[in-house]
């Protein structure tokens, strides 16, 4: 399990912005501009691809199932993903591993309450889905090139 750092949202719009201050903090990037968002849509995949290139991070993109999640993350890589949540709106987490079959992510907003690490209750449920783009996946690995 990867040792996150406890970041919290600044807004209800902005868990891409935190998603990527935890994937940068966890690297050691203090500098990096994190991914443009807005209120109304919040932050594409793009754009989040786009910040962690642009922070010197490498980038997979794509879906990935539970085998993936688990790959990356044991070789130190957290893994963005975009999950949709029971009202069908899309929320940007970040895995840190897999436990006795349920997918660990971080996910620290008021909005969400104080839950730092939490999990999917099944780890077939980590199959991430996300509303921008049919043809684009909603997970990002990052590592430092």
């Amino acid at each position: 399990m990867l040792d996150l750092p406890a970041l919290y949202q600044k807004s209800g719009h902005d868990c891409g912005q935190t998603a990527a201050r935890v994937v940068y903090r966890y690297h050691g990037l203090r500098k990096a501009d994190p991914p443009k968002g807005s209120e109304l849509d919040g932050t594409h995949p793009a754009e989040m691809e786009r910040a962690f290139r642009n922070a010197g991070l490498h980038v997979q993109s794509g879906e990935m199932v539970p085998a993936d999640l688990r790959h990356h993350t044991r070789l130190g890589r957290p893994v963005v993903c975009l999950v949709t949540e029971a009202d069908g709106v899309g929320h940007w987490v970040v895995v840190g591993g897999l436990v006795r079959g349920r997918v660990r992510f971080h996910c620290r907003s008021e909005e969400h309450g104080d839950h730092g690490r939490r999990s999917l209750p099944r780890i077939h449920r980590a199959d991430p889905r996300h509303d921008h783009e049919p043809d684009h996946g909603g997970d990002l690995a990052s590592d430092v090139q």
